[in-house]
């Protein structure tokens, strides 16, 4: 799951196109009649020896020259993006910022933002509570009520709000919570939804039933992710079965780790990158590529790699990785690393760049990717297809 983490700049949730609002009805549905589904365990197998890693000394690669990148004016026309400064909502259109003037102060958090896919709502989080407040800064009322999230199971140690985000082409949320304890960062693998037209919610799933949510391109499905289980359900909460089961990951801390499934475009799978459970104390111990069909089909392995995190492209067709070459030399410092492209199946594989690096993400497109080096602190776009 992805963990929030507060950070100081205004966040920037950005939509790149403007769609008109499907008001379908809520359909409400308790997790407690969802039927039973047999899950696929991921086989016993014979894992492959992990790829040695070099110990030749490591030579940087030569700092690369930034590309300062124009956005297209058509699809600049239709981007807007929702942000928070010093608790005001902003909203970016068209090179207009307008402030909302929000009277309840919004958290600055990462992820404490959303912006519906039509731009007409904006939903944000004010003293434990999820609001939302209409793009032209009018209407702005409470959805879910610290007071509601008191009554959440369970009740010892309690629940506060944790991801929500816009089902696609709604006006509706959907959240789930994380668990008051007094130490680590645990999560209630719940789920809800709101309608913020009626400002009525619903539990969909109760807790350890539900997680990390990842809707697909369509709108039609959403992906439950927990740190041992993938699940998939209707957007309305019907039809909950298990894709796949796996062993946790240890984390040697007091969270857990939630892998990221990526959808294909077409909606009909995911993909999904499975760290060895001990990866934490063995960086050769190699990560898992799998492929999940919803159609009922049986998931497969597509390929095994020696890494510690595997970043999947939009079209499933590519993957980067990071491969540790020598520790950080004191704390707080960052490791040599090399930063690896390679196709899907592990072939074709390559060095991007080595050095203090990290990968971002992947843009759209698929060739394209952000990555970041120390030497400067600045982000970078680079390019698969011609390696540059």
């Amino acid at each position: 799951m992805s963990t929030f983490f507060q950070v100081g700049i205004a966040i920037l949730i950005i939509v790149t196109g403007i769609a008109c609002a499907a008001r379908n009805a809520v359909s409400p549905h308790n997790a407690n009649s969802i039927p039973a589904s047999t899950s696929t365990p991921i086989p016993s197998e014979t894992v492959k020896s992990p790829v040695q890693i070099p110990t030749s000394t490591l030579t940087v690669t030569p700092a690369i020259t930034p590309t300062v990148l124009a956005i297209d004016s058509s699809i600049a026309k239709r981007l807007s993006i929702a942000f928070i400064s010093n608790g005001q909502i902003g909203l970016w259109h068209n090179g207009t910022t307008r402030r909302l003037h929000n009277a309840h102060p919004a958290d600055d958090g990462w992820g404490r933002v959303a912006l519906a896919d039509d731009g007409q709502m904006i939903a944000f989080v004010s003293q434990g509570a999820l609001w939302a407040i209409n793009s032209d800064g009018t209407h702005e009322r409470r959805l879910v009520s610290a007071a509601d999230f008191k009554s959440m199971p369970p009740l010892d140690p309690g629940v506060s709000l944790l991801q929500f985000d816009w089902a696609p082409n709604t006006h509706k949320l959907l959240f789930n919570t994380r668990l008051n304890t007094s130490y680590g960062l645990n999560f209630a693998d719940d789920l809800y939804l709101v309608d913020a037209d009626t400002q009525q919610w619903v539990n969909l799933l109760p807790p350890n039933q539900g997680g990390d949510f990842h809707f697909s391109p369509d709108g039609r499905k959403v992906a439950l992710v927990s740190p041992s289980q993938i699940r998939l359900m209707d957007a309305d909460g019907r039809n909950a079965r298990t894709l796949l089961d796996f062993p946790a990951v240890s984390t040697a801390s007091e969270f857990s780790h939630y892998p990221l499934p990526v959808w294909s475009p077409t909606s009909d799978s995911l993909r999904l990158a499975l760290l060895h459970p001990d990866a934490v104390y063995d960086s050769t111990l190699p990560t898992t590529i799998w492929h999940l069909p919803v159609d009922g089909t049986k998931p497969f392995t597509i390929s095994k790699i020696s890494t510690q995190g595997i970043y999947i492209s939009p079209n499933l067709t590519h993957i980067a990785y990071p491969r540790f070459i020598t520790p950080a030399s004191t704390y707080g410092d960052f490791p040599l690393v090399e930063l690896h492209l390679a196709d899907i199946d592990g072939s074709n594989d390559f060095v991007y760049a080595s050095g203090k690096v990290g990968f971002v993400n992947w843009l759209p497109d698929s060739d394209h990717f952000v990555f970041w080096q120390e030497r400067d602190n600045d982000f970078y776009r680079g390019q698969i297809s011609n390696k540059k």
